[in-house]
């Protein structure tokens, strides 16, 4: 399946695209099994499954693999997740890997020295679900938002709360989004939703927001 994408910063597609295709998947394709990925440096190897993320060091001479200190990472720690893990997406910085299972996302800050892994503050983000309020009424349309790292995202003044992947019922026409993250200037957009139709706006915030001085 193709997905329209309102893509803001041309390095995030590949990240963008596994988070979309991550919320369309069936609860039987979510728990189809392990993945692996490496980062964007090289030196790590990353595989996820049942709950967990096993971290390696790549020895770039022979390609031979070292458990990094800590592994494997539970996600959850002492109340580990029980979903299985469906995707491994690491940020083009090589700062960052995000973990994504049925319902939620982990993002973990990456060691650049040794590899290991660190849940950043607020981690998981809840993948948000369409419940009863939400469902699409005849003549509406859906917005969906995707977010790296994470925001507090507003439509039309209108607080929708924290997310990293959402999705959103609207009235047909324009509507103005803002996102806000505490590194961050908010960050405001304006879109158009037809009828019937998923608008999909996805934004990173590193490429696109001002960062506030500190």
């Amino acid at each position: 399946m193709a997905y329209p994408l309102h893509v803001r910063g041309g390095v995030s597609l590949r990240l963008a695209a596994l988070l979309l295709a991550a919320d369309s998947f069936s609860l039987a394709q979510r728990d189809a099994g392990g993945v692996a990925v490496i980062e964007s440096t090289g030196r790590f190897l990353y595989v996820g499954d049942a709950g967990s993320v096993a971290g390696f060091g790549i020895d770039s001479t022979d390609g031979r693999l070292t458990p990094v200190p800590g592994s494997p990472f539970r996600l959850g720690g002492d109340a580990p997740s029980k979903r299985n893990i469906i995707a491994l997406v690491p940020h083009p910085s090589g700062r960052f890997l995000y973990v994504v299972n049925a319902m939620e996302i982990w993002v973990y800050s990456i060691d650049s020295s040794t590899g290991a892994l660190a849940a950043v503050p607020g981690s998981p983000f809840m993948q948000a679900r369409p419940h009863t309020a939400d469902r699409v009424r005849e003549g509406q349309g859906t917005l969906q938002i995707v977010v790296v790292p994470f925001a507090e995202v507003t439509v039309d003044d209108d607080a929708r709360g924290r997310h990293s992947s959402a999705r959103f019922s609207l009235e047909p026409g324009p509507h103005v989004v803002v996102l806000t993250h505490p590194e961050y200037q908010p960050l405001r957009r304006k879109v158009t939703v037809l009828p019937g139709a998923t608008e999909r706006l996805v934004v990173d915030l590193s490429e696109e927001a001002v960062r506030k001085r500190r």
